[in-house]
């Protein structure tokens, strides 16, 4: 009977050991360093901006959340590298909006409403049009008006087609019937400066104009999203008439991450948010964070991915069959 007993007892402790295995190893995550993969090079904006973030989750966390650069394919070389990495939550990813824009492009390895767990929302970048802060024109409506009397001679840079830059401006163009053209930059940075010289007139850019804002050489004449704080005078395209354009930029996983995992990442980042050297980062471009959550982040992306896809058919990008 004692015998009967002891096995029993035996059986019912491998029972409880693994029934209580998964969650010793859940109260562990994370247990060691988490892959960061940023798409821009190093230096950038966006490298500068996250690698801010990613040093405060890390305290947060307890483990090191290390930044690898993955630049490429229109920002999206590093969220499709997320398709061959176990959803354990070691491996993790900016994204941009370009994960709606460049599937109807051209072919990529990707579903972005499939594949990804978009864990969170941080912030919209802050999109405008800027002209030189001494150009006649100080409103949209008087660009729009020179641009109805005088077809194509407007040239605008950005830095490259098929973003929000580009569908905006063509969206515009096509409500008031009138024609512009878009020249491409290798960078934002770059675009902005195009027009500080003279080269270009106008410029439909994030806010890597910021800085020539500051200094006081362009002036913005709408922004994009909502009414930016840093431009309290500035309207934006939905107060004029215009259809807004957003362009968030968030945090991702690969599809099917474990639960605990996802709760404590995104718990993390949100808290990071909150650092003073990630805010004062975001402030140098104007930029106000616009936290979602992940449901919340989620259901934004699948809303948006029709408007994407007809503004690349709107510009004619599509990729061909």
């Amino acid at each position: 009977m004692a015998k009967k007993f002891g096995t029993v007892a035996l059986f019912m402790l491998c029972i409880f050991l693994i029934i209580a295995l998964p969650i010793s190893a859940q109260d562990k995550f994370p247990s060691r360093p988490i892959s960061f993969l940023i798409p821009g090079p190093p230096g950038g904006t966006t490298d500068i901006n996250f690698r801010a973030l990613a040093d405060v989750a890390s305290k947060i966390v307890g483990q090191p959340i290390v930044c690898v650069n993955k630049p490429g394919a229109s920002g999206t070389l590093a969220p499709a590298s997320l398709k061959a990495v176990k959803p354990d939550g070691y491996t993790l990813s900016v994204a941009f909006m370009n994960v709606l824009i460049v599937p109807h492009m051209e072919d990529v390895a990707f579903d972005p409403l499939k594949d990804f767990n978009y864990l969170l929302q941080l912030y919209c970048s802050t999109f405008g049009i800027v002209v030189k802060a001494d150009s006649s024109w100080k409103t949209l409506k008087d660009l729009v008006e020179y641009a109805r009397q005088h077809p194509n001679e407007i040239k605008y840079s950005t830095s490259a087609p098929g973003g929000v830059h580009h569908f905006a401006m063509e969206d515009i163009a096509r409500k008031e019937g009138i024609k512009w053209k878009i020249v491409p930059y290798p960078g934002g940075y770059q675009a902005a400066t195009a027009v500080v010289g003279g080269h270009i007139q106008v410029c439909s850019q994030d806010s890597s104009w910021a800085p020539y804002v500051h200094s006081g050489k362009l002036r913005v004449l709408v922004v994009f999203g909502d009414r930016n704080k840093y431009l309290p005078n500035v309207p934006s395209l939905k107060e004029l008439g215009y259809s807004p354009w957003y362009s968030p930029v968030g945090v991702i996983g690969p599809a099917n991450m474990d639960k605990y995992a996802s709760k404590v990442l995104h718990d993390a980042f949100k808290e990071a948010m909150n650092a003073p050297v990630f805010q004062k980062a975001l402030e140098n471009l104007m930029i106000e964070p616009c936290y979602l959550s992940s449901a919340d982040y989620t259901q934004f992306m699948r809303e948006s991915a029709p408007k994407f896809k007809d503004a690349v058919y709107m510009v004619g990008l599509e990729k061909k069959k």
